[in-house]
């Protein structure tokens, strides 16, 4: 597995603990929708994806196994841990230079839209090619 540069990640993710749903986000086809557990580790798993919101910008690659790698613009490179339950995405963020003290997990509202997906005030954008 390759990887990608993904450093502000942990800080913007920390952010998806302050919103409960993906209302900040807005599509431009019929609206978001909710998705169960199954399908969102199915949308995320052994993909890459491109993330952008609440003032953050970077790269995450979610691993099959649960684990995360990524890269936020500016900062560096960080992993973390991810699962799904229904309707949202769980997140926690290990100690990097950049995020000292990691980030406990927090779990944000997930839903598709048309190409993309949203947690909380993310939106992904899958680049894995």
């Amino acid at each position: 597995m390759r990887f990608l540069h993904v450093a502000g990640l942990g800080a913007l993710l920390g952010l998806t603990a302050c919103t409960s749903s993906g209302s900040d986000v807005s599509f431009s086809d019929s609206g978001p929708t909710s998705m169960s557990a199954s399908d969102i580790s199915t949308a995320l798993g052994g993909k890459t994806f491109a993330y952008e919101g609440g003032g953050l910008k970077g790269t995450i690659i979610y691993a099959a196994d649960g684990s995360s790698l990524y890269t936020e613009d500016g900062k560096g490179n960080g992993t973390g841990k991810w699962r799904s339950k229904d309707g949202q995405l769980c997140q926690s963020f290990d100690p990097a230079d950049f995020l000292p003290s990691g980030r406990p997990e927090t779990c944000s509202a997930f839903q598709r839209s048309g190409t993309g997906y949203a947690a909380g005030p993310l939106v992904l954008t899958d680049i894995s090619g």
